[in-house]
């Protein structure tokens, strides 16, 4: 018993004792406080924050490593960005076991700011581009020095360009990190494209003479060449004025066309160079009129219409004068001559052109009592390309146009036509009488041939036997009338150009030699007077060749049906008429007496003549 209350009694001093520790040796913690509630951080990016109170002993925990992670250095907590996105860090006192917790948001790395080119050499004017080939998307750019350069953004795109000489700097900021980057600028002057001539002046032709160079297949003079002596390369060209003179290039070389007369430039460029200029002169030369017709001791005038002003004239032929003041030429026949040349030339483009005269002792003077009678009879009109059994002695030719077919039978009255083409002379007569009226929505008559004093009509001298042209169809037909006829029809100037009865069935009108009935485009320079060439078997002249003439038809398709004295159709909608004949300026192929051809105007190049009732 003594025993167990001696224990007890130890026990309970024990307890005594220890109770009286405890309360002797307690230690309090402040409660956990963190220096901030949230933080953002960008992905690989460090970022921390502090313990401000508590045990000392700290457990540091992130909700999503994948995210942030998170490290603790006494009471120094470091977050680290792994990734774009959001997560908590927790904090837990050991010793409190108190729980505290700092929301994180990690947004995207920030990139370096990167250029590919940290210098830029240019010339005034030009353009250069640097791209930001790293950075975080939204950018500034200053120049420092407009008035030697600009510069421009566009996305990751900087565009600078040349202002004057000069250095400056362009300085490139990126707007979320802060950082600048910057591009050093030098600006030269350009050096001028240099060429091997400052001017040139070419030569111009006409169409007449283009389509006469292609048929006789030789070349025209109206191209110049230029070097280009020096310059960069990689060259444009253009022309102020097309309508005078175009320009290709091919390497260094300038080829400069002239087309018609005036004064274009020529700009040569490059992004590297100062352009350069080429000034082009061109001329054309024509003479009016390109042919005389004159008696021994009649003398006419010839005006130098276009040219640069200063000429040579060539005169080697003794039957035939020529003076020359300023532009105007006067040329007087000495002796009967079947052709004399004289050569116009001029100094400045070295063009040439050639003035046909005709001296005769009794000039063919036309007047409407020059008629031909024309016995009606049958004919198969039109021209096939192959034989046309129907027709076996109709000749063929491989020259046919489709509007030749279908070939069909036509019969015809008698009636009578003008043995030659209508001339100047008889048709300022007219015109002197019914004035010039405009007809259709055009004159009758738009040429230089005939004009007008003092209310008359007159021809210029030497002119007076040419076939008049640039006589519309309606002044064509109102001339017939008032000489009391008409224009022919188709059928009838077809039926009288092959002969009539006393046809022999030659391709062309009174032969099969093209050279001895037509003037065309292969064997004269021009017009000629009326009756020159061979006539036909009816006594009928230049059917072929010289000048298209007007017939009363409207243009149409040809119909297989045979015909007895049809009537014109003279409606026409395109007013597009029916011309027969060919001209000087056409193939010696379309002379074929069943050429057809159409037009709606006048032209330098279409006559008429007359039919009159038996």
């Amino acid at each position: 018993m003594k025993k167990f209350f001696a224990y007890a009694a130890i026990v309970l001093m024990v307890m005594i004792t220890a109770t009286n520790c405890s309360k002797k040796d307690e230690v309090t913690y402040d409660n956990l406080k963190l220096s901030i509630k949230n933080v953002s951080v960008r992905v690989g990016e460090n970022a921390s924050f502090k313990i401000n109170a508590g045990s000392g002993e700290y457990e540091v925990m992130s909700s999503d490593n994948n995210v942030v992670t998170v490290s603790i250095s006494n009471s120094n907590v470091t977050l680290k960005g792994i990734a774009v996105g959001e997560a908590t860090i927790t904090v837990l006192d050991k010793k409190t076991n108190q729980r505290s917790s700092v929301k994180v948001s990690i947004s995207k790395e920030l990139l370096n700011l990167e250029l590919d080119a940290k210098e830029v050499s240019l010339l005034v004017g030009q353009q250069g581009v640097v791209n930001i080939s790293s950075g975080n998307g939204k950018y500034e750019v200053v120049v420092a020095d407009q008035s030697i350069a600009t510069a421009t953004l566009s996305q990751t795109t900087i565009t600078i360009s040349g202002v004057a000489v000069g250095t400056t700097t362009t300085t490139i900021k990126d707007v979320e990190s802060g950082k600048e980057a910057s591009i050093a600028v030098t600006i030269a002057k350009k050096e001028s494209i240099t060429l091997s001539v400052s001017n040139v002046v070419v030569k111009a032709f006409t169409v007449v003479e283009v389509e006469q160079s292609r048929e006789n297949g030789t070349l025209l003079d109206n191209k110049v060449k230029v070097e280009i002596v020096s310059g960069g390369g990689n060259y444009s060209v253009v022309t102020s004025n097309d309508k005078v003179a175009t320009v290709t290039i091919s390497g260094n070389e300038l080829v400069v066309t002239g087309l018609s007369s005036g004064v274009a430039t020529i700009t040569i460029s490059n992004e590297v160079n100062e352009a350069a200029v080429l000034e082009v002169k061109v001329y054309n030369l024509i003479v009016t009129p390109n042919g005389l017709n004159l008696e021994p001791n009649a003398t006419a005038e010839v005006l130098i219409t276009e040219g640069s002003g200063e000429y040579e004239i060539l005169n080697k032929n003794a039957s035939v004068e020529v003076t020359q003041s300023e532009n105007k030429l006067t040329v007087k026949g000495v002796q009967v001559t079947e052709n004399a040349e004289i050569i116009v030339k001029d100094k400045i483009s070295g063009k040439e052109v050639s003035l046909e005269v005709r001296v005769t002792a009794s000039v063919v003077v036309p007047t409407d009592e020059d008629v031909v009678f024309v016995e009606g009879g049958t004919f198969v009109m039109g021209s096939s390309r192959t034989k046309d059994e129907r027709f076996p002695d109709k000749k063929h030719s491989s020259y046919s146009d489709l509007d030749e077919v279908p070939m069909h039978r036509v019969t015809l009255s008698s009636f009578k036509i003008s043995k030659y083409e209508i001339t100047n002379a008889q048709y300022a007569k007219f015109l002197s009488e019914k004035g010039n009226k405009s007809e259709g929505g055009f004159k009758w008559y738009n040429g230089t041939d005939i004009i007008s004093k003092a209310g008359k009509y007159e021809v210029l001298e030497g002119r007076e036997n040419y076939p008049v042209t640039f006589v519309s169809w309606y002044g064509a037909k109102a001339y017939a009338e008032w000489a009391g006829g008409s224009l022919p029809t188709e059928a009838q100037w077809e039926y009288a150009a092959l002969g009539g009865k006393q046809s022999k069935g030659y391709l062309y009108a009174g032969s099969d030699d093209v050279n001895e009935v037509a003037f065309h485009i292969k064997n004269s320079k021009g017009i000629h007077p009326v009756g020159l060439k061979k006539p036909n078997e009816l006594g009928i002249y230049d059917m072929s060749g010289n000048v298209w003439e007007w017939t009363a038809d409207r243009y149409a398709p040809y119909k297989a049906d045979d015909q007895t004295d049809p009537e014109p159709v003279t409606e026409s909608t395109d007013k597009r008429f029916i011309r027969r004949g060919a001209s000087v300026y056409c193939k010696p192929t379309y002379c074929r007496s069943a050429n057809r051809g159409a037009n709606n105007s006048y032209q330098n190049n279409i006559g008429f003549r007359v039919v009159f009732k038996n």
